[in-house]
């Protein structure tokens, strides 16, 4: 197995352990190297170890990231979605008014065209909370900051996460469900 291969492996396995919706608890990540995506999409891994130290973002699991890296805004979309459903994650457009289930939550997507982009999560207590930059805290946004530009950034949506369960899986759990009522 190739060092890339156990890096997606490790990354997929961080993610299907941690909940969703993400509980704010900024101590269970004190002491590894991530960056906004990694926080965002709740990939609790030490990127330094696999060397990743620059690129992590958008296409990382997927494999769409290519050197040098595209910043624009359609292709941070396009390398979200495509690192979600190798994740097994579902994502879809949404706004912040709209109410989701208890087994979605929110990431809002801002890009700086041609030069970086940025992440942010909504956690399970509500509160929207952004990584900042490789070595920059974890800190809380207020509501009313999540859908503005920030710092040369341009907000580009909210997408509502989940665990993508596949119909047959759907129709085996109902069916063992009402078996055992």
């Amino acid at each position: 197995m190739t060092q890339q291969e156990k890096f997606i492996n490790q990354v997929k396995e961080a993610v299907d352990k941690q909940p969703i919706p993400p509980i704010y608890n900024p101590d269970e990540w004190k002491g590894i190297y991530f960056n906004c995506y990694a926080y965002a999409m709740r990939m609790l891994v030490d990127f330094w170890e696999y060397n990743y130290n620059h690129i992590v973002g958008p296409g990382i699991i997927s494999g769409c990231i290519k050197e040098p890296y595209q910043f624009e805004k359609e292709n941070v979309l396009q390398y979200f979605k495509k690192d979600c459903k190798a994740l097994g994650l579902k994502v879809l457009s949404t706004n912040l008014e709209e109410q989701i289930s208890e087994d979605e939550y929110k990431i809002a997507v801002y890009v700086w065209e041609g030069r970086d982009y940025h992440f942010a999560r909504q956690d399970s207590n509500g509160i929207w909370s952004e990584k900042n930059c490789w070595r920059g805290p974890i800190e809380t946004i207020e509501l009313e900051d999540i859908t503005k530009n920030k710092d040369g950034y341009e907000f580009i949506g909210i997408f509502k996460v989940s665990k993508n369960v596949p119909y047959f899986m759907v129709l085996f759990l109902y069916k063992m469900n009402t078996h055992y009522v």
